[in-house]
Parts: C-alpha cells; sequence; structure tokens
C-alpha cells in the first residue's frame, strides 16, 4: 500500500520541503528546465549522494526531464494535496492490510520523524527494520529516493521478506 507521504506530513505538521515557484509568465527554456528538474532532483537526496553519484544524478535528470511538470502545477498539487484528510484514514487501514514503511533519515523532502508518526498510526504497519539479516535495511542513511541505495538486491530481499512475512 503506498500512501502520500508529504501530505499526511504536513498535516501533522512536520516541517517538509517546499518547491520554490515559478517566475515570470514565459516558458522556461530546455536549459533552465533542465536546471529546475536537477535542483528538485538533488533535494530528493542527501548532499553526500549528490556528490557522490554525479553521473547517476544527469540521468535521472534526463529521464525525468521529459515527463518534468511546469512548476505552477506541482505547486498546485502541494496544496490540492493539503486537502486530503489522510491522517483520519490511516487507523481505518485494515489490520489485514500490510504496511511496510520505508523511510530514510537522509531525506531532504519528508523529515524521518513523520515517517515513524506514519507508521505508528497504521495498526498493521511495520517500519522496516535496519541490520544485516535477510529482510532489513542495511541501515537508515537514505534519502527520498530510497530505491538508489544499497543496490537492488537488496530492496528485492527487503520487500520480499516483508510481503512474505
Amino acid at each position: 500500500m503506498a500512501l502520500a507521504t508529504r501530505a499526511v506530513a504536513l498535516k501533522l505538521n512536520h516541517r517538509v520541503q517546499q518547491l520554490k515557484p515559478a517566475q515570470g509568465d514565459r516558458p522556461r527554456t530546455l536549459t533552465e528546465r533542465r536546471a529546475v528538474t536537477k535542483a528538485i532532483m538533488e533535494q530528493t537526496f542527501d548532499p553526500a549522494w549528490v556528490r557522490n553519484n554525479q553521473r547517476r544524478l544527469e540521468e535521472i535528470v534526463d529521464s525525468n526531464l521529459p515527463h518534468s511538470r511546469p512548476l505552477p502545477v506541482i505547486a498546485k498539487q502541494q496544496r490540492a494535496a493539503l486537502t486530503f484528510d489522510l491522517e483520519a484514514s490511516l487507523c481505518k487501514i485494515p489490520l489485514t492490510t500490510k504496511v511496510a514503511v520505508i523511510h530514510g533519515e537522509l531525506d531532504q523532502m519528508i523529515p524521518f520523524a513523520a515517517g515513524m508518526d506514519i507508521a505508528r498510526r497504521i495498526p498493521s504497519a511495520i517500519f522496516l527494520p535496519k541490520g544485516d539479516r535477510p529482510g532489513q535495511i542495511p541501515s537508515y542513511a537514505f534519502g527520498h529516493q530510497w530505491f538508489e541505495y544499497f543496490g537492488t538486491s537488496i530492496w528485492i530481499n527487503v520487500i520480499e521478506s516483508f510481503m512474505m512475512s
């Protein structure tokens, strides 16, 4: 089950990273759109990951650029997310629904405490454990784009272990 953590985090009064609004009425050039996309994508990783993974960051920016939405659209989506009362729904998720919370301490978009809050508010939620055993995350030292950390095989093991539990 996927939840809009940003909407829940905002409702729970956690401080979250806000995107800067677009300036001016003219359409952005490709160079400007790329710069904005890169700045947004950099916010989804911790600074050390950005420094150490410039080539991968450029690939991610290039793959997101054709699908990038104008910042006014993103701002409207953020405002719309605030109108949903997801917090009241968390405790109503059936106990038979498996919910894994994956959240890293280096998330620059949503505070780590927000992930912990969400896990506490959903009766059937499991905040995925860290450790060196199968099914565990090596550490919580990862950012918003959690799947870019540790390697695919680790995440496959963690998610498959959760689903089989």
